[in-house]
Order: structure tokens, then sequence, then C-alpha cells
């Protein structure tokens, strides 16, 4: 007969064997990344209770960063109308050079960026909003951009990317399917809206545009459940030529979705989640990443990401946001998921690509507590910036920061 202090003596002990387990894995795992800088709030140490000024707080530092040749954003959407700070990298490291604030004060400026060609587009819940870069380095809001009043829109835009004078932003609408509109840049140097996209078995909630990248000529938009690919045909015209879906089933497929030099990596965020109560050795796994590659003009699915145990013994939400940029590859999910004396972390894992061929790499672990929704990433070569929004100097509000990683260094 089993009593209760028995129990609890056998469940304290299968705990610290599964820890001494799980710290045996630890040491084996991917490397981390070596933290080569970064940058932070305006007001790392404020205190609410003893007062400050308000207005110049940086609330939620770093929800959404964007980076690119030397140019860095991190937006505060939630910070009093919402703004987005601007840092050039100078000989005495990065410098914020530039506060952007919205026309009209509106929650939600910032939570979405994107930014290339002395362009930055900022979304709200409304609005895009661009702006230039002029000759003193400055940026200035050029145009403003929203969707037909008649389409019934709810959110916009849900997405934004620009790539060579081709602006694409999605949005969402509670009754009708969603549509990705598409821009292109005049002659005046102002967008003019080119084409409404939307998947051809659409349908309401479908979350088309949730995610979106893009090159030249190839646009990829994720959605619920699938990846659409449209190709810039030659009558000037974007048409869909594929529905991407993984050959098994795969939960929160087109979470995610990235596209650079002919491979395309769709995100499905939550599929096959492993507990502690799943599996023997008490690991935690969840999300997937799919590799699609070209082969007789469409693309085929032909590599699946999951970091293995021995790389990450506790993870999940694993594709939840992915980057590709040359021979690197970043990947979202949150680390230590579960356990109670560890807050959970924002992670990114890192690969390289050889053709055909993905390697893992290493990790860059958020240096303060955040959970699965309070990271961000941009890559741009070897170098990976992460926005952190949870902190531990957080007090009734969150300063948040952001961290640069050399994704080429790791630490000793």
């Amino acid at each position: 007969m089993f009593t209760a202090s028995m129990i609890r003596t056998a469940s304290l002990s299968a705990w610290l064997a599964l820890a001494a387990l799980a710290s045996s894995r630890a040491a084996a795992e991917l490397p981390q990344h070596l933290a080569a800088g970064g940058f932070g709030p305006v007001i790392a140490d404020f205190d609410f209770e003893l007062g400050g000024d308000w207005e110049t707080f940086d609330i939620r530092f770093g929800d959404t960063v964007a980076m690119r040749n030397g140019i860095a954003f991190a937006s505060m959407p939630f910070s009093f109308g919402g703004r987005v700070a601007v840092h050039n990298l100078t000989a005495n490291g990065w410098q914020r050079v530039q506060t952007l604030n919205p026309p009209i004060p509106d929650a939600g400026f910032g939570r979405t960026i994107t930014f290339r060609d002395g362009l930055t587009i900022v979304g709200d819940q409304t609005a895009a909003y661009v702006y230039k870069r002029n000759s003193n380095g400055l940026w200035a809001l050029r145009q403003t951009l929203r969707p037909p009043a008649t389409d019934g829109v709810t959110l916009f835009p849900v997405a934004l990317k620009y790539e060579a004078g081709t602006l694409i932003a999605s949005a969402s609408r509670d009754a009708h399917p969603g549509v990705v509109y598409v821009f292109e840049l005049g002659t005046d140097g102002r967008f003019f809206r080119r084409a409404t996209l939307r998947a051809r078995d659409g349908s309401p909630g479908d979350g088309f545009g949730g995610s979106l990248s893009m090159t030249k000529t190839t646009l990829v938009m994720g959605s619920s459940g699938a990846a659409y690919i449209f190709i810039h045909n030659s009558l000037g015209n974007w048409v869909q030529t594929q529905k991407l879906v993984p050959a098994g089933t795969a939960a929160g497929f087109g979470s995610s979705v990235a596209i650079d030099q002919g491979m395309i990596i769709v995100g499905a965020s939550q599929e096959d989640l492993e507990t502690e109560f799943d599996t023997p050795d008490g690991h935690w796994a969840g999300g997937a990443a799919y590799v699609f590659l070209p082969t007789a003009g469409r693309y085929l699915e032909s590599l699946r990401l999951r970091p293995r145990v021995d790389e990450k013994f506790e993870y999940v939400n694993f594709g939840s946001q992915v980057a590709m940029m040359g021979r690197y590859i970043a990947i979202k999910a949150i680390g230590n998921p579960v356990n109670d004396s560890v807050v959970a972390q924002g992670i990114v894992f890192t690969y390289t690509r050889d053709g055909s061929t993905v390697l893992a790499r290493g990790i860059a672990s958020a240096h303060f507590e955040s959970n699965s929704d309070n990271i961000s990433m941009a890559l741009a070569n070897n170098w990976l910036l992460v926005g952190h929004l949870g902190s531990s100097r957080c007090f009734n509000g969150c300063p948040g920061d952001a961290a640069l990683y050399d994704v080429n260094r790791f630490q000793q």
C-alpha cells in the first residue's frame, strides 16, 4: 500500500531524475550565439509609482524590429499612440537618431514594418505609412495608404513586405476571404494600388496574407493551413500558380513564410506538440518548418525542420516566424515552456543552407525573460536582431530592448 508521503517521494525522485536528464541534455544542446550589442528604450528604469514623463517613455520597445545595411527600426505600438525608433550604426556603435510618430496617434503604429532601399513602411490598424529617407539621413512621411472603403476590411495591414518597387500589404475581412493588395512605386515616387489578390479557394477567416514574403518576381502568402505562390507573368499581372500544403498533417501550417534564392520555408508552429507526459525523457517540443524547393517548375516539399532533443530539450511554437537571407535561416520559437523555476524564453534557432542542404547552427536566447508573444526578429546577412519585450526590469509596464547577435560567433 502506498502512502501519500511515498507518492510524493516517488514523484520528487522522478522529477529529480528528469531534471538531471534535462541538465545533461542541455550540455549538448546547440551552442548559444554571442550577443554583439543592441539598444533599448529611452527610459529603461522608469517607475510608474514615482511618476515620470509618460509621453517619452518607450513601452514595449522592440515589439517589431527591422534591420538592413546599418539601419535598424524598433517599434513601440502600444506606447501612447505608437512610435518607431530609428537607429544607425556609427563608429561609436548603434545610435538612436530619430523617432517616427503617426500623423494621428493611434495605438498599433509599428505593429508591422518593412524596410528596403530608402523606404520604410509602417503599419498600424487602419493604414500603412510610407516614410522616405531624405538627403540629411532623416525619415519623412511621404504617403498614407488605406484599403478601399468598399472592401469591408477590419484590419489593415496585417502584414507588409516591400521589394524593388513593389509593396504587398494584407488585410483581414470578417465576412469575406482575406486579401493582399499590391502597390507599385510610380515615377513620381508614390505608390499606387495595382492589384488585389485572393486565394482561388479563399473563404471567410482563411487568414490569407497573415504572413508575407517576396522576391522581385514571386510572392508567397501564408494562410490557415496553406501557403500560396503568385508569379509576375509576361503580361505584368500577378497570378496564383501554386498552393503549398504539407504531405501530412501539420497544425499551424502557413503561420509564417519566407522565400529567398529559390527556397521557400513555411512554418507550422502548432504541429505535433510533445510534452513531458508524452515522452519518456520528459522533453517538450512543438512546431516544425517545411522546406520547399523548385522542381520542374513547381515547388515541392523536400525537408522538414524540427530541432532534435539533443539540440534543444524544451521548446514549443517552433516556426512561428521564419526569416532567410543569403546562406542563413532564422526560426523563432519559445524555450523552457513549462519549468516553473525558469521563466519561458523567446528563442531563435539558426541554420545555414547550401543548395538543398540545411544544417542546424545555433540558438539566440532572450537575455531577459519573455514569452512566446514577446520576441520579434530580423535577419540581415550574418546579423540577427531580436526584440525582447519582457524584462526583469519590467515594473507595471515593459520597457523591452533589442539585442544584436552575430550568427558566425558563439559564446565561449
